[in-house]
């Protein structure tokens, strides 16, 4: 289900996006095409991309998009026309790292290392969101869970968070 909101408090009723393909869908708002973009975890190697005129219209077949990792969930926003996005791998092949991915059309991305240094627990799912410093920078604020995959009860997940140095937009 899909609900919209545009100040945090107020939320539309829930619509019910059907997808038989994908888990852990993104759903954004492109501006420079004006179109809603479904972003979804596919097979634990890829992702899928679909565009629709409106939220509860026919989507377009899927286009693949696959990350130099074992992608497991992701979150993406659309913010000053590039796509940013949070990608957890699949933990239970490789251990939950985070990448950064940034993008001008949703389709072609440029990924980071693991954003990890340093020992930590198996990331799970995580979700990122910006935050406009001024007229001319941003940061960004990710949140994350660990995973169960430790087998310890008290590494579960727990709730960590995280933003990055101020970035100037030009």
């Amino acid at each position: 289900y899909l609900l919209k909101t545009k100040d945090f408090v107020n939320w539309s009723t829930p619509l019910e996006i059907k997808s038989t393909d994908t888990l852990s869908p993104t759903v954004v708002y492109d501006t420079n095409i004006n179109k809603w973009v479904m972003f979804g975890y596919k097979n634990g190697s890829s992702l899928t991309r679909r565009v629709a005129d409106r939220l509860d219209g026919l989507w377009s077949d899927a286009s693949t998009i696959t990350p130099p990792f074992s992608v497991w969930h992701q979150e993406i926003r659309f913010c000053g026309g590039h796509y940013i996005g949070i990608f957890g791998d699949n933990r239970t092949q490789t251990g939950g790292a985070l990448y950064l991915g940034i993008s001008t059309d949703g389709i072609t991305w440029q990924f980071s290392a693991d954003i990890f240094k340093g020992a930590h627990l198996p990331a799970y799912k995580p979700s990122i969101t910006h935050e406009f410093v001024d007229s001319t920078h941003i940061k960004f604020h990710i949140v994350w869970t660990s995973s169960d995959i430790t087998g310890v009860t008290s590494e579960k997940w727990k709730l960590f968070s995280a933003e990055t140095a101020t970035i100037e937009v030009v």
